[in-house]
């Protein structure tokens, strides 16, 4: 049996992996459905903890952190064996991308015949939490709120997420982002060299979104 990506699987892995955007999106979404924030100044004299109420859906937070660490893993295994053009952004998106354009380079490295069922379990793990039913959310303690809040986001995808945010999300949109990022009171966590798209955590989004007054 080899050891190596048949030219089959390169096709299916290549597949595979242009179907992540929209998945991560997807599971965004999920994370964020009943996302809510305190709004600064109900409590007079104290400061409310950004995100400390936010809710989101545990398993779609866990099934991200293992798609993103599966790709991180084969990605490195390219990078190691000293294949494969630049290095990604450590950003499921960008890496995601940058395997899809590496996958032939993947197929001939020791052990990628693996590849294929190991990304394919990951996709798979997000597509079952994506089908959950919303009234499968729940609110959860600060360790998994915080990894919520760690969630990577686009500006583009930031504008999508809004649209299930209710108060939160009003008025948030890729313009707000780069107007926030004048303002000094948001800065991206990294950015894709081959496109140029930037990366942000979601919970530094929606605490400047919401500390940041329009128009000041």
């Amino acid at each position: 049996m080899s050891d190596h990506l048949e030219r089959h699987e390169v096709r299916q892995l290549r597949e595979l992996l242009a179907t992540v955007p929209g998945l991560v999106e997807d599971l965004l979404n999920v994370e964020c459905r009943t996302a809510r924030l305190s709004k600064p100044g109900l409590s007079k004299g104290r400061r409310p903890k950004p995100g400390s109420s936010i809710p989101f859906h545990i398993g779609a937070s866990e099934a991200a952190d293992l798609l993103h660490n599966t790709l991180v893993g084969w990605a490195r295994v390219v990078l190691d064996q000293g294949r494969g053009n630049g290095q990604p952004a450590n950003a499921t998106l960008s890496i995601a991308k940058w395997l899809h354009r590496n996958t032939e380079a993947l197929a001939l490295c020791e052990g990628s015949a693996e590849a294929l069922d190991e990304i394919q379990y990951a996709v798979g793990e997000c597509r079952r939490v994506v089908d959950i039913p919303p009234d499968d959310e729940v609110s959860i303690d600060p360790q998994r709120l915080e990894a919520a809040n760690r969630s990577i986001v686009t500006r583009d995808s930031v504008e999508v997420i809004a649209q299930k945010l209710g108060d939160l999300g009003q008025g948030l949109t890729a313009r707000r982002v780069r107007t926030l990022e004048k303002a000094g009171v948001l800065r991206a966590t990294g950015k894709d060299r081959d496109s140029g798209t930037l990366f942000y955590k979601l919970g530094d989004v929606l605490t400047a979104h919401v500390a940041h007054k329009r128009g000041s």
